[in-house]
């Protein structure tokens, strides 16, 4: 499914983060960027190059259980079990 940096990433890295559980992944277009959705409602976004945090949200009361990108890669779309969709 995934093809060259990405796939390599998973493969290799351990992604840092809150001891939460992961409830949903969703990469990039681009494939530089891995947005991870929590059980506790967060989201964060880890840079594939760096391994790093480059954002957080934290709008959800509950489970993050549906998350993509646009066709661009540019926005970022969520949802829970909390009947909401974030944009």
């Amino acid at each position: 499914m995934f093809r060259g940096s990405l796939s390599l990433f998973l493969q290799l890295a351990t992604l840092e983060g809150e001891n939460h559980e992961v409830t949903i992944l969703a990469a990039s277009s681009d494939k530089l960027h891995l947005a991870v959705g929590y059980a506790d409602g967060a989201i964060r976004v880890f840079n594939i190059l760096t391994g790093e945090v480059a954002v957080t949200f934290s709008g959800h009361k509950s489970a993050v259980t549906a998350l993509n990108y646009d066709c661009d890669g540019v926005r970022l779309v969520s949802g829970s079990k909390v009947i909401a969709v974030k944009a």
